[in-house]
């Protein structure tokens, strides 16, 4: 009887070594006192998009009648010239902002701010901006010219721009955005044509 027993146990001792030699997952198991913790998967937010500087596109010139950029326009009196600024940047996220200036640079007694015009671009990356100007808007200017600034940080507005006492007129350009940094993009045409 005492011999069955031994034998008993023997086979059970071999039992439980081969299911443990062969499976090596239970021995794991066994070994690291059952228990297991679940890992999830790292999440971290998205990189932040880098920063990019609007610049410009080329105009339609010619097929609206609007001047490509860098020419010489010949204007009339009180017939209206049509001025297209095509503007883009590859954050479309950013609002663009467009600057029309008459008779600058520099900053002179004629040089005067004509609009600021925000650009509704609708998640695309470029967008219109639009003067239609006559000889008018260049008056008192000794070297007539419209230049066009492009900013995706907004201008400092003219009522923050320091004036100088002795002129009354301003004496920080008008292509600093609201960083009060210079934005430095910008294009323009010469006027000719106009009597001042």
């Amino acid at each position: 009887m005492q011999v069955r027993a031994i034998a008993e146990i023997w086979r059970m001792v071999r039992a439980l070594l081969s299911w443990t030699i062969f499976s090596p997952v239970l021995l794991a198991l066994l070994l690291s006192g059952g228990c297991v913790l679940p890992v999830g998967p790292e999440f971290q937010d998205p990189p932040a998009e880098i920063q990019q500087p609007p610049y410009f596109l080329s105009p339609p010139g010619g097929t609206d009648g609007s001047p490509f950029y860098e020419q010489t326009v010949t204007l009339s009196g009180t017939t209206p010239q049509q001025f297209v600024a095509v503007v883009a940047d590859a954050n479309l996220n950013d609002t663009l902002t467009v600057r029309w200036v008459a008779n600058y640079p520099p900053a002179t007694k004629a040089s005067h701010l004509i609009a600021d015009v925000n650009v509704v671009r609708g998640g695309n990356p470029s967008g219109n901006s639009m003067q239609s100007l006559a000889c008018d808007a260049f008056a008192g200017g000794a070297d007539p010219n419209l230049v066009v600034i492009v900013s995706d940080q907004g201008f400092v507005p003219e009522k923050d721009i320091a004036q100088n006492p002795v002129t009354a007129r301003s004496q920080t350009p008008f292509n600093f955005d609201s960083m009060v940094r210079p934005v430095s993009t910008m294009t323009g045409w010469r006027i000719a044509g106009c009597l001042n």
